[in-house]
């Protein structure tokens, strides 16, 4: 089949009628005929004055309404085909609101978290406070009225509808972007790097769902806009090749993606994207400095920080306490800002040898050990980017 056919059939899959059509993405094999296809896309959108199909550039993809993918059983090598699945940020670990609701008042023994002090980011603050890197938080947006967040704040984008801010309906994404770069130093919290800049993309919805399509959306954003470092606190069990391409176009533009583990408490096994090695996959820690019994734990986990009865900021002025490797990863986001604040110069690769190697051990279970990762310490990577042998070598996941 040629260029021309496969082009054919795309739009007509996009005049096809009815209500059953599911919602795919179809990955192109080769980028050179993706970009055929973007430049006949363009001819064709123009032409119609609409379009059914929305092109995802960063995994040379297309999000199309499909009846059924038997049409594309011909065409294997040229495209993969795969349903665009629902993905959702990790909320199993909230904690119950009918022992510790939310609060407009700020705990006074947590004006810096726990988390915040566990992972030694007090540190740094003399030295770096995260200035210049700008972090992507691809969640359920933000409470722009936070005071303690408000000085972080850029526009972000809505994917959901671009007419507006991005503005959390959810609760998540304010948590973490309170334990990110919370700053109101004075009457509320602080977070790990208070200085960087924090960009919303709402890509989830109140119900905290989004579509794999969305997430590349996200990324494809976050390149375009020059984002350092893109915080996924989200995840999903199965694997899409597309979405993998979207994090190695990050990754080759020199973005760093730290993404959680996820809360279903498995050994062995985590959730995408995480497990994409082009990431930073990060499990959680409890206040004993041991892995968190709903923490997903396997060989892919590269780091562990504090993910449970984390202290945050969330919706309406208030704070809350929530568990979760989502927490844990905004941990490293905050730390991974320090660094690059302080050496704007670091490459992937020595910021993942210095947080891996530097991080400190895990305390052991029953005496059996917990994994070879061990518990991000922002003051041991410092140290480590700053000697020239890195402090007590760890298993290392190569990006």
């Amino acid at each position: 089949m040629s260029f021309t056919e496969l082009a054919s059939l795309l739009k007509t899959q996009t005049a096809v009628p009815g209500n059953f059509k599911k919602r795919h993405i179809v990955q192109f094999r080769d980028m050179r005929v993706y970009r055929r296809f973007v430049e006949a896309f363009h001819g064709f959108a123009s032409e119609s004055g609409e379009s059914d199909c929305v092109l995802l550039p960063p995994a040379g993809a297309i999000r199309i309404a499909l009846t059924g993918t038997e049409p594309f059983e011909p065409l294997r090598e040229w495209v993969v085909v795969e349903p665009d699945r629902k993905v959702h940020v990790e909320t199993r670990g909230f904690l119950p609101t009918t022992t510790r609701p939310p609060s407009s008042v700020p705990d006074p023994s947590q004006r810096i978290p726990w988390g915040v002090r566990a992972v030694n980011a007090p540190f740094l603050w003399k030295k770096s406070r995260g200035e210049g890197v700008r972090i992507g938080i691809v969640d359920t947006g933000v409470d722009f009225s936070h005071d303690d967040i408000k000085p972080a704040l850029m526009r972000g984008v809505n994917l959901l509808n671009r007419n507006l801010l991005p503005f959390d309906d959810n609760g998540h994404g304010t948590h973490i972007a309170g334990t990110i770069a919370a700053s109101n130093a004075a009457g509320g919290i602080r977070g790990v790097a208070p200085g960087a800049k924090l960009y919303p993309i709402k890509a989830f919805d109140r119900e905290g769902s989004a579509y794999v399509s969305d997430i590349i959306l996200s990324i494809h954003w976050c390149i375009a806009h020059g984002i350092d470092v893109i915080n996924m606190s989200f995840g999903m069990s199965s694997y899409s090749p597309s979405l993998h391409q979207a994090v190695k176009s990050a990754y080759q533009r020199n973005v760093i993606v730290v993404a959680s583990s996820g809360n279903h408490g498995r050994r062995g096994a985590i959730d995408y994207p995480a497990r994409f090695t082009q990431t930073i996959a990060v499990g959680a820690v409890n206040k004993r400095n041991r892995i968190a019994a709903f923490s997903n734990r396997s060989r892919h986990v590269d780091l562990y920080a504090p993910g449970e009865a984390v202290y945050s900021t969330w919706p309406g002025s208030k704070y809350n306490h929530l568990n979760g490797t989502s927490m844990a990863a905004a941990h490293v986001s905050g730390v991974i800002a320090l660094l690059l604040s302080a050496k704007p110069g670091l490459s992937l690769n020595r910021l993942k040898e210095a947080l891996l190697s530097s991080a400190a051990p895990l305390v052991r279970h029953g005496g059996k050990s917990a994994g070879t990762a061990g518990v991000l310490d922002a003051k041991r990577a410092w140290r480590a980017l700053h000697e020239k042998k890195p402090v007590s070598p760890l298993r290392r996941r190569k990006f």
